[in-house]
């Protein structure tokens, strides 16, 4: 999966330098929309989910890109996400709920700016450098109508076209799934869930589903982890040791600093060679209901 670094120092360029990733959505909503860049990515011919709320762009490489925080469509006849009722043993996420409680069951409604032209520009990139495009999934709703990071009950809260997008999004990811192990000829792939994040560390986070009180464990406990996380086909494809998959000197972290053109000293990364895992108190996202559901975690031939 690492061996055609050649690529990634311009690629990751466009993944990294978030200045670039500006709306260029005329429906877009917002109170205060941000400039448009200088040149657009490019539309390509794809599928559209009912009532155009979820997008597919199959693709040739056996990889796979979501975008499923930075919808701009706030459309009225969805009424906004709220935080769940805590029932005693688990959360009630009907909107009409009351009380609702904000510590057991929050909802998160903020988008993750900037990640849905991310996703976009790094897939014409990678198109751009191999010939080939990632399949790529994208939800156009903003995050306080739908969140597909989710499950079913706290992603559209029981509404019935949110949960139409919902379906959408993930059977829009199995198809990508199904097209990669039925037709390329190494039959696995790599599924990346593109997010942001404004942890005070400001690194960029590689979510692999494990923790980081398990990051912070030697390589030798990390070599055990392989089929607890949502990458664990990515050891057999060259035999290397599950940690130095993780955070070894081909890991995608330490790829990500690697120097380049625009910044000399690379970027930051955790796990990686420098960071080997979040110390105690830090943030660190570990990845979410996307890379669990269409990883590798449960089975089957695609990580994420």
């Amino acid at each position: 999966w690492y061996a055609r670094s050649a690529i990634l120092p311009t690629l990751k360029e466009w993944m990294v330098n978030r200045a670039r990733f500006k709306t260029t959505s005329s429906q877009s909503t917002r109170d205060n929309d941000y400039e448009a860049p200088l040149t657009g990515f490019a539309i390509h011919a794809g599928q559209q989910g009912r009532h155009n709320y979820t997008e597919y762009i199959p693709g040739t490489a056996p990889c796979i890109i979501l975008s499923g925080h930075d919808g701009d469509l706030y459309p009225d006849d969805i009424d906004d996400r709220n935080h769940g009722c805590w029932d005693g043993d688990a959360c009630d996420w009907d909107k009409t709920c009351s009380p609702q409680n904000s510590d057991k069951c929050d909802a998160v409604t903020a988008n993750d700016e900037n990640t849905m032209d991310m996703a976009r520009r790094a897939n014409d990139h990678f198109l751009n450098h191999t010939g080939h495009s990632c399949h790529l999934v994208v939800n156009r709703l903003a995050r306080i109508k739908l969140d597909p990071n989710r499950e079913e009950g706290e992603a559209a809260q029981l509404d019935a076209v949110a949960i139409e997008a919902w379906e959408d999004f993930h059977d829009f990811a199995d198809q990508a799934s199904q097209d990669i192990v039925n037709n390329h000829p190494c039959g696995a792939g790599l599924l990346v869930d593109f997010h942001g994040h404004t942890h005070p560390e400001a690194r960029i986070e590689m979510g692999y589903k494990l923790s980081s009180s398990q990051l912070r464990e030697n390589d030798a406990f990390v070599d055990g982890l392989a089929y607890t996380s949502s990458i664990k086909n990515m050891p057999t494809h060259n035999n290397a040791a599950f940690s130095s998959v993780v955070r070894g000197s081909f890991s995608m972290g330490a790829l990500f600093e690697l120097p380049t053109g625009l910044n000399v000293s690379g970027y930051l990364s955790v796990p990686s060679p420098t960071v080997n895992a979040p110390l105690v108190g830090e943030s660190y996202f570990q990845g979410g209901y996307n890379v669990e559901t269409h990883g590798s975690q449960y089975g089957g031939s695609i990580d994420g």
